[in-house]
């Protein structure tokens, strides 16, 4: 039903398979290589392309790295699907998709003890899904 519902919108469609297969490879090897998410993130870019969405983008991208090379708190694979987030939803549904993504692995987290480090991944990818199967 889901592959259904995203047949007509071709380009979501290819971010849902790509997303899909990140979630899969982070969940059992905690590496995701997510260097062929560059041309979807090039491509939202130019489609949505204002002065206020590349000022949010240098924003989010040096908060990123901040996180990935100073604290340790994000993987690398992490910074293009924060971006491909950032470009293909709205400011709005961005900041539900965080929330949504920081509390369910906050609950994961919690809920199961024995693992130091989670998959982040697969969070931020089911909260785009709920993002866009219910706005």
């Amino acid at each position: 039903m889901i592959l259904y519902h995203f047949w007509g919108q071709w380009f979501t469609f290819i971010i849902c398979l790509a997303l899909l297969f990140l979630t899969i490879e982070d969940l059992y090897q905690q590496q995701a290589h997510s260097n062929y998410l560059w041309p979807i993130n090039l491509l939202l870019y130019i489609q949505k392309y204002n002065c206020v969405s590349f000022y949010l983008l240098i924003s989010i991208s040096l908060l990123s790295w901040w996180l990935i090379v100073y604290r340790k708190a994000l993987g690398s694979g992490d910074y293009p699907i924060l971006i491909l987030l950032l470009l293909d939803l709205s400011y709005i549904q961005f900041a539900w998709a965080i929330l949504l993504a920081t509390g369910l692995a906050f609950f994961f987290f919690f809920k199961i003890p024995h693992q130091p480090r989670i998959a982040f991944i697969p969070f931020l990818s089911f909260s785009w899904l709920i993002i866009k199967l219910f706005t």
